[in-house]
C-alpha cells in the first residue's frame, strides 16, 4: 500500500492524469445542497498559506484505473465545481482572451482524458477523467460535456435520486461561480480556481486486493466505516455468473446491481441495516456449517474436529470472507440474488414489524405482538431462527415460533443470565430447523430450557426488576392488552414516573427524595413505578404532586391506573406492592 508522505495537491498527486473510477459497490452521487455550499465556502475561504483540507482519498490500483474506495462524492463535487469554472470562463472569453484560455486549458487537462504531447497533433478528447457510478455515469458525463439538457426529457432520468442530485449539484454550482465572476471579476475567479486545485489531501493507494478490505475498514475523513455490505456487493457484481458461465456483459451486472438496489432501499425505507440483515441471512441458512468449515480450510488456521458446529456459523469477523466463497461458488449469481432479496422481504417483516404492518393486519397478525417485544427488548441473536422459520413453517407453525421464542427471551433477561449461552441455544435450534416437521422438537427444547422451567427464580427477579426504557414501556403496554383487549401500540401512550425522576419545587416527591435520595434513586426505575398516561396529559403532569398525577391516570381510562386512584399518596412500599401485583397480572402472559 502507498500512502503520500504529506497532504498533496492535485498538480503535486498521481491521481493528475489517471482515470478514476467509481466501483459498482460504490453508492452513487449523494450530497445534498448543504454539503456542497459547505465545500465551496471552505475552499472559498481558504488561502494559499491555509489551504483547505480534503481529507483523505482511498484508492485502488487495478492496474487500468484507480478505483475510488472512499472520497466519491468530494472528487465528483470538485470536479462539477471546476466544469462550472470553465463554462462562466468560456463564456465571457471576450474578457481576457489569454488569461481565460489559459484557465480553461489547465481545467481540461484535469477534467477529461488528454494524453497527446505533440503540438502538431492536440487532444480535444472531452471524455471525463473521472467515471461515476453505474447510474450516474452516463449523467455525468453530458454534465462535463454540456449535454445535460437532451437526456432531461427522460422520465427515467427524472425518476433517479442520484441524478435530481447531480442536476441540483450542478445548478447550484453554476450559480455561485456566476455569482462569483459577476462581483469579483476574472481576476476572483481564477484566484478560486487556484484555491480549488491547490485543495490538500491524502493519497492512499492499495494494490493488492488484501489491501482493499484494510481500507475499506479504514475510517473516512467524515468518521463513517465503510460497511462489509459494499464489499459484498463489490465481489457480486465482480464475479457475475450465470449456468456457472461468467458473464461480464454490461446488462448481466446491471441487473445484478439492480437488485441489490432494490433490495438495499428497501432494507432501508423499513429503517433495518443491511450489514446485519447480510448476518442473520447467510447464518439462516442450511449450509452455513459446511460453509464455515469450507473457510477454515481454505482462509484460515483455526483447527477443528470433523464432527464440530460451530455458533454461530459464520461470525461476523468472517462475513465477507464467507460471501466471497458463496459467491464464487454458485453456479447461478443471479438466482442467489434473487433468493437473498426475498429473504430480505421476510426479514423486514420480522424485524419491523410496526413499519411493515398496517393497523388493521396488526390485528390479525398473531406474531406481531411477540415480534414487537424481541424488538424492544433488542434480542437480536434468534433473527437467523426465525428467518429460517418464516421461510419453512406453515403461518401457523410460525406464530408458534415466535410466541415461543418471545417467551423465552423475556425471561432469560428478567433473570439476568448470560445472553451468549441463550444466542448459542438458538443458533442450535436454527440448524435443527429444517422442515415444517421439525417444530414440535423445537418448541419442546425451548419449553424445556432452564429459564422457562425456573418459575421460583422468575417470580422474584420479575418483582425485583428495574428493566430499561423501551422493555418497561412493552411490558406496561402488554398488560394493558391483556386487561383491554387492546391491540399492541406504543404510540398513543407515554410512560410515566410516578414518582418523578427530577422532583421540583416543595412537592412531597422533593420532600421524598430529600429525606433518603438513596432509596429513591434506587426504586424510581422499578417496573411498579412506572404506568402508562396520554402523552398530553404526561407532559404536563410529570413533575406535579401524586394527587395531580391521580387526574392525568383518572383522564387516561385504563385499568392499569385504577389502583392508583384509590391512594392518597405514592410511598417507597406502595412501589414494592405495586409490583407484586403487576406480576400476578403478568404471570399469564409469559408462560408456555
Amino acid at each position: 500500500m502507498r500512502v503520500t508522505s504529506k497532504p498533496t495537491t492535485l498538480p503535486e498527486s498521481d491521481l493528475k492524469e489517471v482515470t478514476l473510477q467509481v466501483p459498482l459497490y460504490q453508492r452513487e452521487y449523494s450530497w445534498d445542497l448543504e454539503q456542497i455550499s459547505d465545500l465551496y465556502y471552505d475552499i472559498y475561504n481558504s488561502t494559499e498559506e491555509s489551504p483547505h483540507y480534503l481529507g483523505s482519498i482511498l484508492v485502488f490500483d487495478t492496474g487500468t484505473v484507480q478505483e475510488i474506495i472512499d472520497g466519491q462524492q468530494r472528487i465528483t463535487t470538485i470536479f462539477l465545481i471546476l466544469n462550472c469554472i470553465k463554462k462562466i470562463l468560456i463564456e465571457n472569453i471576450h474578457i481576457d482572451d489569454e488569461r481565460i484560455r489559459h484557465s480553461i486549458t489547465i481545467i481540461e487537462n484535469y477534467i477529461y482524458k488528454r494524453r497527446s504531447n505533440k503540438a502538431s497533433n492536440i487532444d480535444t478528447s472531452t471524455e471525463p477523467r473521472l467515471i461515476t457510478s453505474k447510474r450516474d455515469k452516463v449523467l455525468f458525463k453530458a454534465i462535463m460535456q454540456g449535454t445535460e439538457s437532451n437526456l432531461l426529457g427522460s422520465t427515467k432520468e427524472k425518476k433517479i435520486k442520484s441524478h435530481k442530485l447531480l442536476l441540483n449539484a450542478n445548478e447550484a454550482i453554476t450559480k455561485k461561480i456566476a455569482s462569483l465572476f459577476t462581483t469579483e471579476g476574472v481576476n476572483g475567479l481564477t484566484i478560486f480556481l487556484d484555491k480549488v486545485i491547490g485543495c490538500l489531501f491524502i493519497v492512499m493507494t492499495a494494490e493488492k486486493k488484501e489491501d482493499e478490505v484494510l481500507l475499506f475498514k479504514t475510517l473516512n475523513s467524515r468518521g463513517i466505516e465503510l460497511s462489509e455490505s459494499d464489499l459484498v456487493k463489490n465481489e457480486i457484481c465482480n464475479n457475475v455468473k450465470v449456468n456457472n458461465n461468467k458473464e461480464y456483459d454490461d446488462a448481466k451486472i446491471q441487473e445484478a446491481v439492480d437488485i441489490w438496489d432494490d433490495m438495499r432501499t428497501k432494507l432501508e425505507k423499513n429503517k433495518v441495516n443491511i450489514d446485519y440483515f447480510i448476518f442473520y441471512y447467510i447464518n439462516s441458512r442450511d449450509y452455513s456449517q459446511q460453509l464455515r468449515k469450507e473457510i477454515n480450510s481454505k482462509f484460515t488456521t483455526e483447527k477443528q474436529n470433523k464432527d464440530e458446529l460451530f455458533y454461530p456459523a459464520i461470525p461476523e469477523k468472517l462475513i465477507f470472507t464467507a460471501y466471497e466463497s458463496l459467491i464464487r461458488g454458485t453456479q447461478n449469481t443471479l438466482e442467489l440474488l434473487e433468493g437473498l432479496n426475498k429473504s430480505a422481504d421476510k426479514y423486514i417483516e420480522i424485524y419491523a414489524p410496526d413499519e411493515f404492518l398496517d393497523k388493521e393486519t396488526k390485528k390479525e397478525n398473531k406474531s406481531y405482538t411477540f415480534l414487537r417485544s424481541i424488538r424492544d427488548m433488542n434480542i437480536t441473536k434468534c433473527y437467523p431462527l426465525l428467518l429460517r422459520g418464516s421461510e419453512t413453517l406453515s403461518t401457523k407453525n410460525f406464530d408458534k415460533l415466535t410466541k415461543y421464542v418471545e417467551c423465552l427471551s423475556f425471561r432469560h433477561y428478567i433473570l439476568k443470565r448470560d445472553p451468549k449461552e441463550l444466542e448459542k441455544f438458538y443458533y442450535e435450534l436454527t440448524a435443527k430447523l429444517k422442515t415444517d416437521l421439525d417444530i414440535e422438537t423445537i418448541l419442546d427444547a425451548i419449553k424445556q430450557h432452564s429459564s422457562i422451567k425456573d418459575e421460583d427464580r422468575y417470580m422474584n427477579e420479575f418483582i425485583l426488576c428495574a428493566p430499561k426504557s423501551s422493555i418497561s414501556k412493552m411490558i406496561l403496554t402488554r398488560l394493558v392488552n391483556k386487561q383491554e383487549g387492546l391491540p399492541h401500540n406504543h404510540n398513543d401512550v407515554h410512560m410515566d414516573h410516578i414518582m418523578p425522576q427530577k422532583p421540583t419545587g416543595t412537592t412531597a416527591f422533593a420532600k421524598l427524595k430529600k429525606d433518603n435520595s438513596e432509596n429513591y434513586e434506587n426504586l424510581n426505575n422499578r417496573l411498579g413505578n412506572l404506568t402508562l398516561i396520554k402523552k398530553k396529559i404526561n407532559i404536563s403532569l410529570s413533575n406535579k404532586d401524586f394527587h395531580e398525577k391521580k387526574i392525568g391516570y383518572k383522564e387516561t381510562r385504563l385499568k392499569i391506573n385504577d389502583p392508583l386512584l384509590n391512594l392518597d399518596s405514592w410511598e417507597f412500599n406502595n412501589i414494592e406492592e405495586r409490583q407484586k401485583a403487576l406480576y400476578e397480572l403478568a404471570k399469564d402472559i409469559w408462560v408456555l
